[in-house]
């Protein structure tokens, strides 16, 4: 059986950049890990879509439906948090913290 890693601090930079890419304009707010993406204005209906649909394909994971709340993304170490949590509970997979 293969062991997979995932370091949570390397999510969090993958999150971040994407977010900063995809969500920011240019002279938009900084983020760090603890900024709320709804409140900074970041992180509406629609980019939270795209973000879950980012956050699947970079990731081994898959973040079912009631996963998708404004506690699990609305911030990137929410969003590292959440993340970690579903890679782990696949079998066989361990996280660097």
């Amino acid at each position: 059986m293969q062991t997979f890693l995932l370091d949570e601090m390397q999510v969090r930079q993958q999150v971040r950049s994407y977010i900063l890419e995809n969500f920011a304009l240019s002279s938009g707010p900084e983020i760090d890990d603890t900024t709320s993406l709804v409140e900074s204005g970041l992180l509406d209906s629609t980019s939270a879509t795209e973000l879950v649909a980012f956050l699947e394909h970079a990731f081994p994971i898959h973040i079912r439906e009631d996963d998708v709340t404004a506690e699990n993304l609305d911030s990137v170490e929410r969003i590292g948090t959440m993340v970690t949590r579903l890679f782990t509970e696949s079998e066989g997979r361990s996280v660097l913290y």
